[in-house]
């Protein structure tokens, strides 16, 4: 019986620990809410109709949607000053913005299905209580 949980708990860690590549990430998500993010292979996004609200660090409540474009990267644990809350992979976007001048920056969090092993990860950035599981969710919807 213990080798029986042994080799499930290998099994576990073998699966969780692979790194994702940049191809992975390229293609359209889409969250609940009807935004889009379009990630391109040779690092460009577009942006559309994302609610600034979740995008913006603060307390803001502001009711709009943005439409943009931008550049994204695979941040990965090697670049540990720029991942957030300890996990070891992130999709940062570096993206204009539409109503002053300057560039707005979101990093997103990716999980993965770990049950689903072909399934796409998901991305999500937290907008409230992560107790609450309070995020904004992106699955892929189209590969290129």
């Amino acid at each position: 019986m213990n080798k029986f949980f042994f080799i499930i708990f290998v099994a576990f860690l073998t699966c969780c620990s692979k790194k994702h590549n940049h191809i992975d990430f390229v293609g359209i998500w889409k969250s609940t809410d009807g935004a889009s993010i379009k990630l391109n292979k040779d690092g460009t996004c577009y942006l559309n109709e994302l609610n600034q609200n979740y995008l913006m660090s603060g307390n803001f409540k502001v009711n709009k949607k943005i439409t943009t474009i931008g550049r994204w990267e695979l941040i990965e644990d090697s670049d540990q000053d720029k991942i957030i809350e300890g996990n070891t992979e992130n999709i940062r976007i570096i993206y204009e913005l539409i109503d002053r001048k300057g560039k707005g920056k979101v990093a997103f969090n990716i999980i993965k299905d770990v049950f689903f092993e072909n399934k796409a990860p998901s991305i999500y950035i937290w907008i409230g209580d992560p107790d609450n599981n309070d995020k904004y969710l992106f699955e892929k919807e189209v590969d290129y």
